[in-house]
């Protein structure tokens, strides 16, 4: 998914920086691993501090049981690690019905950081 400015046209999936005073916004986007955890090295940020991460996953359905979400694991000045989380239906014998839950994301899936920090 491409990040887009207007001033700059399209990023094409790279992480860009742009400054204003004091506060520098980064945004950029990753992949998942095997464990659901995407990593993203943001030190060409320059931050002492982070203010902010937000990250939202990028997962084209329309099936319920297939939506993510993201929640950050971690956030320093050079790195933000998230953890994509998905349902899981498990079947409970006992009592002969369903268990909704969440795992881990096993499957790459794309996630959009953004970053505000100084």
């Amino acid at each position: 998914m491409p990040i887009r400015d207007a001033a700059r046209g399209s990023f094409n999936n790279k992480p860009y920086v742009v400054s204003n005073q004091n506060l520098t916004i980064w945004a950029g986007n990753a992949n998942t691993n095997t464990a659901g955890a995407a990593t993203f090295d943001i030190s060409a940020a320059g931050f002492t501090t982070v203010y902010s991460a937000a990250a939202q996953v990028v997962r084209d359905t329309t099936d319920p049981a297939r939506a993510a979400f993201a929640t950050i694991r971690t956030a320093s000045p050079t790195t933000v690690t998230v953890q994509v989380w998905e349902s899981k239906t498990n079947a409970v014998l006992l009592l002969g019905a369903n268990l909704e839950s969440l795992e881990p994301t096993n499957i790459a899936t794309l996630v959009a950081l953004t970053v505000f920090g100084a």
